[in-house]
């Protein structure tokens, strides 16, 4: 009932957001994307004299205004397609860490009811994080974060140490994620961007997929799920190793 809820919610807020300024842009509907620019700026508290010639100041290369530029161009520098695979690898790689220990709740504590709290209680100290590690090399922290989550669900295989690992391995291993997302911000160009972006959203729900069935390996060898996870997991650091 509560999904039902929130989805209701966002279904009657729909009306009220207004379409991507970028995507007007593209299509030709340059007025309706300055009225947007001019009223998220008056959200934002911006000077009215910031944006009140903004429409003539706007310029849009062909490329972007006949909406030309397609994400399959980046074939054509390998290096580019080795990042890409490493930025989805690692993601899905994450999501798999993530959702195997959110799903394994009840078998990771005599109290499912305790570890379910525990473990939703890891996203809080990431969230806070993430915006002390973004002071640190991008490449850096992504790889240290996923190794530390790595390293955390191989202690989860100790039955005494597990349920303080699974909170531990989750939390590093969702700042690993979300720093996924900041790096992708930062390397590709805007007329990539949000496609690769979605992309890397795709693949990672493979490893959403992924992890309901391992967690069911449980019934073969209690630990059987954490060595499966993390050995998939660290598979994408030696990825990482030769990104840069």
């Amino acid at each position: 009932m509560l999904s039902i809820l929130g989805g209701v919610i966002f279904l009657l807020m729909i009306p009220v957001l207004r379409e991507s300024p970028r995507w007007l842009f593209c299509h030709s509907k340059k007025a309706t994307a300055v009225q947007n620019i001019q009223f998220a700026s008056k959200i934002n508290g911006l000077p009215s004299h910031v944006i009140k010639n903004v429409e003539d100041d706007i310029f849009i290369p062909s490329t972007v205004q006949t909406g030309q530029e397609s994400v399959l161009r980046f074939l054509r520098y390998p290096r580019l397609v080795f990042v890409t695979a490493t930025f989805y690898l690692s993601t899905m790689a994450n999501v798999l860490l993530y959702y195997m220990l959110k799903f394994s709740a009840e078998n990771i504590s005599s109290s499912p009811y305790l570890s379910c709290w525990l473990l939703a209680a890891s996203d809080l100290p990431s969230a806070l994080l993430i915006h002390l590690c973004t002071r640190f090399d991008r490449r850096l922290v992504n790889f240290c974060t996923q190794l530390t989550a790595i390293i955390f669900c191989y202690f989860c295989c100790a039955e005494e140490i597990r349920l303080v690992s699974a909170v531990l391995c989750m939390a590093f291993a969702a700042i690993s994620f979300n720093y996924v997302y900041l790096y992708l911000a930062e390397v590709y160009p805007t007329t990539m961007r949000s496609r690769i972006t979605a992309g890397c959203i795709a693949v990672g729900e493979i490893g959403g997929m992924l992890a309901n069935p391992l967690v069911l390996t449980v019934e073969i060898w209690d630990v059987l799920p954490f060595l499966i996870t993390s050995s998939i997991a660290v598979q994408t650091l030696f990825y990482e190793l030769y990104f840069d």
